[in-house]
């Protein structure tokens, strides 16, 4: 079963595609993660609820994206709405996790980066195609977003609901 994001983009149920939330404590620079998240980076899960700097997460992703990903989370903070991330983590083990992640950072009334919450979603392994493809049309309904363009919008999503599709019925998911 899957869940509307936007009420427009199908993401599978929190429970089935082992999902895990996070909120960053912008402020004082510390991420609170639970289990599913903590398990994606490679952090003990007995850290990652008490809460580590954000650096640690960092230090985690793939040295080929996270030049990026910083990028794009230091525009995110800045910007109101919901932003999506993929990108791909590297744990102690070697082991690799492609992921989707979707945040949002919330403001004080002076405008003050405050508190950023979301979401990570592994994605299916090995699937190199649908991931990137992913990343580009999660860019694209941003970019569309923003201006606006409603048919572009549902083009991109009808697209991004079949990739997601797709990945939730891969075998390396089950």
């Amino acid at each position: 079963m899957n869940v509307l994001l936007d009420g427009q983009i199908n993401l599978p149920k929190f429970e089935e595609a082992n999902a895990g939330l996070f909120s960053w404590d912008v402020t004082h620079n510390i991420i609170y993660a639970d289990r599913a998240v903590a398990e994606c980076f490679g952090l003990p899960y007995t850290e990652a609820k008490l809460g580590l700097p954000l650096e640690a997460y960092i230090d985690r992703i793939d040295q080929s994206e996270r030049d990026e990903i910083i990028s794009a989370l230091a525009e995110s903070v800045t910007s109101p709405g919901q932003r999506y991330f993929n990108y791909s983590t590297q744990r102690p083990d070697g082991s690799k996790v492609s992921l989707l992640a979707i945040g949002q950072c919330f403001h004080s009334d002076e405008g003050v980066p405050i508190q950023y919450s979301g979401i990570v979603v592994p994605l299916a392994e090995n699937d190199v195609l649908g991931t990137s493809v992913l990343s580009r049309l999660l860019a694209a309904y941003e970019a569309v977003q923003r201006i606006r363009c409603d048919e572009a919008v549902a083009k991109i999503v009808d697209a991004i609901n079949i990739v997601l599709e797709l990945q939730a019925k891969s075998p390396s998911r089950h």
